[in-house]
């Protein structure tokens, strides 16, 4: 029996960053992240 193994990105990296933040899907995570360091005018 194969176990799956759990896969996780970094959001520390570059490439984790941009994986999270940088599609349209997740628009709406990314204002919420700058939101908490006071970029609210976008």
């Amino acid at each position: 029996m194969k176990k799956n193994k759990a896969i996780f990105i970094n959001p520390f990296t570059d490439f984790g960053f941009k994986k999270l933040f940088g599609q349209d899907v997740n628009k709406d995570l990314l204002m919420d992240f700058l939101m908490l360091f006071g970029f609210s005018n976008w």
